[in-house]
């Protein structure tokens, strides 16, 4: 399978600190834009770390079911139903 943008054909070895320092801005946008800097900040502690909050299971009702049943749930919200019940 040929690389997707994420992906590299061969290993990429950082050579200076300036990679490391390039990475890290990268890093930093992502997690930044999915607001998991804070759980991740490698200048903190352990201790500042913040912890993400666990996830919680949808109610049928967020899924637009008519009276709080599975079996209510539109057919096009039943793959969001698949996905969520999966783990």
């Amino acid at each position: 399978m040929p690389p997707t943008s994420l992906e590299r054909s061969e290993p990429f070895f950082f050579t200076s600190s300036t990679d490391w320092e390039l990475w890290l801005i990268v890093i930093k946008s992502i997690a930044t834009d999915g607001d998991v800097w804070d759980c991740i900040d490698p200048s903190k502690s352990d201790t500042e770390i913040k912890k993400p909050d666990p996830p919680t299971e949808p109610h049928p009702d967020a899924l637009a079911s008519t009276n709080g049943s599975e079996a209510t749930i539109p057919s096009e919200r039943q793959i969001a139903l698949g996905t969520t019940n999966q783990n």
